[in-house]
């Protein structure tokens, strides 16, 4: 390919391929006559000559003749545009065809000249301006190839239209959007065979306006609707289309898909107005600053304590513009906090004040705002109204402390009430015969009391109905704590009241709970006790006993030749005490010997569990006294209660524990009978 240009100093380089001499000569006649200054001619005689000769380059123009020796006809066209395609090539032919004169053209040729009919003027001209057609050719194939490219290559979406709005040519994205297979499909077609009216219609009267006023349409966000119902967004520009005289032939344009952008705009949008309601219906007080204590943003509840209208009333200003400056100051040393150190400050309980003066208690967090390189570019702060949770800590702490003065207060008299509970109980055991000594007495007692509160439900009597003749009682009333006491204190009473009846156990009980039923009927809630009275008599060795629902007695029988034998002692049980109102109770006789022990009880002392939910139980009662059988009483209670508390894994009982023993240290062979 030749790309040197036509100048004074330069010539055309003509290559001739001609085998006829004669003919040869009349081509390099004419070129010296009229055209020496400008074709500089070069002459072969076969066509394989030629193609080698162009294979070096330097040549900008071939005169071929159709009938050389190694290549007849228009096929040496075809081989020559092949081997130098940006090459002119002028036929010199000795037949005048003008078929054959069309398919050279076709094949690549410039002209097509007739031996003996062509002039040294045209021949001249024809070379000439074969050679300047090719140049402009090959200008307007290299416009049409980097137009071409623009087309096929771009991602944006471009088309050219006449001034009825119909497509001349567009890009592939364009026929990738219209789902076109070849672009070439959409010419003639308008906007309306691809899109809906919604889109069509303006996109229409926006191209007329165009071609009407001249003026282009720049930057316009289009919603596009195909006709299958799917939506894109474009950024469209559109320019009025001329041809070379400058007139107005149609419209050109280019849009950039922005669906994508769109939806991320969309989504950002939304965002940014759910990020608003919910600041907004926020109670707290939420506010955003630069690095001078500017408020940037503030939420609706921020804003009203700050007494602005709105937004654009706070955006710039600082709270020295609303608050008094005692608060400014300290919300100002607090941000200068965060700015320096780039801590946030979490949870700060503060006092503050609104734009009334009105004050509050403010949980108050800052955070720090950083940008991409990590710097401190200002705060977040949110401050949540904690006034009321304040006051009510407050007026917590002020009824605690009246609590601990009352609570104080019943503690004295409930240790006053446990010491008279405990004078209830007997101090000093009676002595058989009623003059002897402690140690001399024919029957000894032991008792161990543990209430399971200050307070306790459970009650023991022992009291001497003469010289040898001695009534225990125990009672076990329902529950624990002040009730059950004022209950225990009721049967106390009733002890003193009905003591003529404590010689016969049955009469004792029977008359025990009618009273007691009578207390207690007309109560809502339902209240009892369970109780099991015993008379023993030194001086005739028998045992006399009556139950309302009580745990029997065990007896150890420690004399002579019994082997410290441990057993329930037998007797009858009878409802529980106040359930009924003529309950009956009957009545049970035992032997009763030196050395025997009664051991007397409230159920509190062996139901008791341990961490896995086991019951200490009464076989475990009946062994623990068994292993401690031969112990003297005091030992021996005391030793039991220790295992019992090492099974629980605890020093405390669930319920109120009584346990009384008698202990038969002789009989009394000479003593009076009661009367």
């Amino acid at each position: 390919m030749s790309t040197t240009a036509e100048t004074p100093h330069h010539k055309l380089k003509l290559l001739l391929i001609e085998d006829n001499d004669a003919d040869a000569r009349l081509v390099h006649e004419i070129v010296l006559a009229r055209a020496a200054g400008t074709f500089e001619v070069e002459r072969v005689s076969r066509l394989k000559e030629g193609l080698e000769r162009l294979g070096l380059g330097g040549i900008d123009a071939v005169v071929l003749d159709l009938g050389l020796p190694d290549s007849h006809g228009v096929e040496s066209v075809s081989k020559l545009h092949a081997q130098a395609p940006n090459v002119s090539i002028v036929v010199l032919s000795g037949t005048d065809d003008e078929a054959l004169a069309v398919d050279a053209l076709h094949r690549g040729a410039q002209d097509y000249l007739v031996k003996g009919q062509v002039s040294a003027v045209v021949f001249v001209h024809s070379v000439r301006y074969a050679v300047e057609r090719q140049r402009m050719e090959e200008a307007l194939a290299h416009e049409r190839d980097l137009l071409a490219a623009l087309l096929d290559k771009i991602p944006d979406r471009i088309y050219f239209k006449d001034r009825k709005s119909r497509f001349v040519r567009i890009g592939r994205a364009v026929a990738a959007q219209f789902g076109l297979t070849d672009p070439a499909q959409a010419a003639g077609k308008t906007d309306f065979d691809f899109f809906t009216a919604e889109h069509a219609q303006p996109a229409f009267d926006d191209e007329q306006q165009i071609m009407r006023s001249g003026e282009p349409l720049v930057g316009k966000v289009e919603k596009e609707t195909l006709s299958d119902g799917s939506v894109t967004w474009a950024l469209t520009t559109k320019m009025p289309l001329r041809d070379h005289h400058g007139r107005i032939i149609g419209t050109f344009g280019i849009s950039k898909d922005m669906t994508d952008l769109h939806t991320v705009e969309e989504a950002l949008a939304t965002e940014r107005n759910l990020l608003r309601s919910l600041l907004d219906n926020l109670p707290d007080l939420v506010y955003i600053k630069d690095t001078e204590s500017r408020y940037l943003l503030n939420n609706s509840a921020h804003l009203a304590f700050l007494g602005a209208p709105d937004q654009q009333a706070v955006t710039g200003k600082t709270a020295a513009d609303f608050l008094d400056l005692p608060v400014a100051t300290k919300a100002h040393t607090d941000d200068r906090r965060v700015f320096q150190t780039g801590q946030p400050l979490i949870n700060h309980e503060e006092v503050s004040m609104d734009y009334t003066g009105r004050q509050y208690w403010l949980l108050t967090t800052r955070v720090p705002l950083r940008d991409s390189d990590g710097r401190v570019t200002g705060l977040v702060g949110i401050s949540r109204d904690i006034t009321r949770r304040k006051q009510a800590e407050e007026n917590a702490a002020r009824y605690a402390r009246l609590l601990r003065d009352k609570n104080a207060e019943m503690e004295g008299e409930l240790n006053l009430a446990r010491e008279v509970q405990v004078a209830f109980l007997p101090q000093r055991y009676p002595t058989f015969p009623r003059n002897a000594d402690a140690d001399e007495s024919a029957l000894k007692f032991v008792h161990r009391y543990l209430p399971a509160g200050m307070l306790g439900g459970d009650f023991f009597d022992v009291r001497a109905l003469s010289d040898s003749r001695v009534g225990v009682l125990v009672c076990d009333v329902m529950g624990h704590g002040v009730r059950a006491a004022l209950e225990m204190a009721i049967l106390r009473a009733l002890v003193e009241e009905l003591s003529p009846h404590a010689g016969e156990p049955s009469r004792f009980l029977e008359a025990m709970n009618h009273e007691l039923w009578s207390i207690l009927r007309h109560r809502e809630a339902a209240s009892f006790a369970t109780a099991f009275y015993l008379v023993a008599d030194v001086a005739t060795g028998r045992i006399c006993c009556a139950n309302a629902g009580h745990p029997g007695p065990l007896r150890v029988r420690r004399g002579p030749g019994r082997d410290f034998q441990v057993q329930t002692a037998a007797c009858a049980t009878g409802p529980a005490l106040g359930l009924l109102a003529d309950s009956t109770y009957g009545q049970s006789d035992h032997d009763l010997a030196p050395g025997d022990l009664i051991l007397l009880f409230t159920d509190g002392l062996y139901e008791i569990e341990n961490a896995g939910g086991e019951s200490f139980g009464r076989e475990r009662l009946l062994a623990a006294v068994q292993r401690r059988a031969q112990l003297a009483p005091a030992a021996l209670c005391d030793e039991l209660l220790v295992e019992i508390q090492q099974f629980a894994g605890s020093r405390e009982f669930p319920d109120d524990v009584c346990v009384v023993g008698m202990e038969v240290a002789r009989l009394l062979a000479d003593a009076a009978k009661p009367k």
